[in-house]
């Protein structure tokens, strides 16, 4: 028997001693130490076959096998991403080459799922393959290679004919290093209103929420800036920022947000879905281009995800019906690679 139970069989016993020791005490009766005793053995007896046949049964369902059918949204190095009745599945120790859109019946026993954070993680023993959408896939794929084919000699030919010389390469690193220079001059003056809009006090809080949200979406201005010509990581600061003020404003202002889009005709209520899908978005494009940008944007949202709430749920219903979002996103909320 486990340590655990034994510690609480010994508990019960020293629970039932006392019990019966103090009632007899309080009636002034006087029980002779035999009869005590075997009060106490029976009631012992009684507690061990109890927790005996509740620790059966509890390990009975645990080794019990389940079944469950899970559509294929994502394939991971170390685990796959599924969709079954609306619920996200973790699905690992599969052994399967697995497709996304393929539908896989696995098996697994009850101890070895687990659920954090709205979604549930399953440790499969079992697993069968209900539909595959590969062969639907091959004849596209192949149609792909042979315009890419296609493609890449047009595009060699024209190369061939049109390399630049040695003075347009100069020229044009030249102007890239020029670029490179305002780049960072418009980030840091737009980041760095941005970010004592944080020590604002309550009076002009309300000023900062709409000033950020109008230069995320309606093409508002911050120091002569917009919010297109900053860099894909100052976007990402400054949208952290408006989470931020959004709680706040929620906060110390629950009706604010409803009061100034009826009177606008803008939408402000919505900003925490719209702001996490933008930042969702620009991560997600990110990770195509720049590895060390990625980490750094996916352990901003670590922290983003517990100081904001961003449960799987909310991100889930931001996607909406979007498998490519949420095959994305969720690598990006989960921290998982």
């Amino acid at each position: 028997m486990a340590y655990r139970e034994v510690r609480l069989l010994k508990t019960c016993f020293q629970f039932c001693s006392k019990t019966w020791y103090n009632m007899a005490k309080k009636r002034g009766e006087t029980m002779e130490k035999s009869k005590l005793r075997n009060i106490v053995v029976i009631v012992f007896l009684a507690l061990v076959l109890i927790i005996s046949i509740s620790l059966v049964i509890s390990k009975k369902n645990d080794s019990k096998e389940n079944n469950i059918t899970v559509t294929i949204s994502a394939v991971k190095k170390n685990y796959l991403l599924g969709e079954s009745n609306n619920e996200s599945y973790i699905i690992t120790n599969y052994k399967g080459d697995y497709k996304e859109n393929d539908k896989v019946k696995f098996t697994y026993k009850l101890k070895d799922k687990k659920t954090k954070d709205g979604v549930v993680s399953i440790a499969i023993s079992d697993e069968d393959l209900v539909l595959t959408t590969s062969s639907k896939n091959n004849t596209k794929v192949e149609e792909q290679e042979r315009e890419t084919s296609t493609s890449l000699e047009t595009e060699n030919d024209k190369a061939s004919s049109t390399n630049p010389s040695q003075e347009e390469i100069s020229t044009t690193e030249t102007v890239q290093t020029v670029g490179n220079s305002s780049q960072t001059s418009t980030d840091s003056e737009v980041l760095t209103y941005v970010n004592n809009m944080k020590n604002n006090n309550q009076e002009t809080l309300k000023e900062s929420f709409i000033t950020i949200v109008d230069f995320i979406f309606y093409n508002g201005q911050i120091k002569g800036h917009t919010f297109s010509e900053l860099s894909a990581s100052a976007k990402l600061k400054v949208l952290e920022t408006a989470l931020y003020l959004d709680t706040k404003i929620n906060k110390y202002f629950p009706n604010y947000k409803e009061e100034i889009s009826s009177k606008t005709g803008r939408t402000y209520n919505t900003v925490k879905s719209k702001v996490v899908s933008s930042y969702l978005n620009i991560t997600s494009s990110i990770c195509t281009k720049d590895a060390t940008t990625c980490e750094l944007a996916k352990e901003d949202f670590q922290t983003m995800k517990k100081n904001f709430g961003l449960t799987w749920s909310l991100i889930k219903e931001i996607a909406m019906d979007s498998k490519n979002n949420i095959k994305n996103w969720y690598e990006i909320w989960s921290g998982k690679k």
